[in-house]
């Protein structure tokens, strides 16, 4: 069962997670127009790291631990088009995760959590040179009012958290990419932050699992379903853009119109939300991230509400196979994606058009 919670003082390290457990702090901004969409997720146990994966089935000691296998990934899309990614796992020592106030640095990488004037602030900095050229700097400041701890508190335990942190934010600051292609522009838009927590493995928790933000003008829709031994668990949000009231939360949820993907996944096509007289379709219709195990989508969400009208925006959906993260037939193409910063990396990745191929 996942714990689902919104509170920003409880956004910090847990303690003593034990071998096999993961911990992400994940931040994603789509811009005004719409034309720019950003993920930034830091990690301390990375559930896609074949290190990581190979200790814990080995029951490798201290290496099977969270803390040997701090990560940092960062997509970037410009107007539906990766321009830049990375998933780069670091040496412990390359890490500091402090908790009062909240500070984690990951290799060039950094985020802190600032409360001032009643308004919640996470600063990120982020720098980094990739084996093909690529680099970004980028320097990013969400903002939004601090999330109502009574606005949502669900399911019991903590074996699987979700901590729904900033559900809105205004996001402004700066962002360049060089080498294979060039960007420098200057970021406005609306962003999202949550904090997960696992004490296991993602493949024992759940099968699948969809997940999703869109920001309207008045809320934030955000929701997931799961799928796990214990059956399908679902909730829907529709949440004001304060961070302080649930619009309403939807009774019903379907999955509709199931897609076979490049590699063998089947993905619904359409999300399905209603409550009383309010209703969203969710469209993957446009995937940016496209892998074995994992499909990231800028979908389409069309929103009604009786006094809203009908609203549509872009938004960023999730779908995930754990399951499939550690099968042999698929590391060759993991490899060639996923770098360690100390290491040699993969031929592929000193390649700016074969890097891109494993896009």
């Amino acid at each position: 069962m996942l714990y689902i919670i919104a509170d920003y003082e409880k956004d910090h390290k847990t303690a003593s997670k034990p071998a096999g457990s993961y911990e992400w702090w994940y931040f994603d901004a789509v811009s005004d127009d719409g034309n720019t969409a950003m993920v930034m997720i830091f990690y301390e146990g990375i559930p896609f790291s074949p290190a990581y994966n190979r200790m814990i089935k080995n029951g490798a000691g201290n290496e099977a631990h969270p803390e040997a296998h701090p990560a940092v990934s960062i997509s970037v899309y410009h107007h539906g088009i990766p321009v830049y990614y990375s998933l780069t796992e670091y040496r412990k020592k390359d890490a500091s995760l402090e908790s009062e106030p909240l500070v984690v640095s990951i290799g060039g990488h950094q985020f802190s959590q600032q409360m001032k004037n009643n308004k919640l602030s996470y600063q990120l900095t982020l720098r980094e040179q990739l084996p093909d050229g690529d680099s970004i700097e980028a320097d990013l400041n969400f903002t939004g009012s601090p999330v109502s701890k009574s606005l949502l508190e669900e399911g019991e335990g903590d074996d699987h958290v979700w901590n729904l942190v900033q559900p809105s934010a205004t996001v402004y600051g700066h962002l360049k990419i060089s080498g294979y292609r060039n960007y420098e522009l200057p970021f406005s838009g609306s962003g999202y932050h949550d904090h997960n927590y696992g004490e296991e493995p993602l493949k024992h928790a759940f099968r699948d699992w969809y997940w999703g933000r869109v920001h309207f003008p008045e809320a934030t829709l955000v929701y997931y379903i799961m799928s796990s031994p214990s059956g399908k668990q679902y909730r829907a949000w529709l949440i004001d853009r304060e961070n302080q009231n649930v619009v309403t939360g939807f009774s019903s949820i379907y999955t509709d119109e199931p897609q076979l993907s490049r590699f063998g996944l089947r993905p619904c096509r359409r999300l399905k939300l209603q409550s009383a007289e309010i209703k969203a379709d969710i469209y993957h219709s446009r995937p940016v991230d496209n892998g074995p195990f994992y499909i990231r989508y800028l979908c389409d969400a069309v929103l009604h509400v009786p006094e809203w009208g009908l609203q549509k925006q872009t938004g960023i959906s999730e779908y995930i196979y754990p399951g499939r993260i550690d099968r042999p037939v698929f590391r060759p193409m993991i490899h060639m994606r996923y770098r360690y910063a100390n290491a040699k990396p993969h031929w592929v990745q000193k390649s700016p058009r074969l890097y891109r191929w494993t896009w």
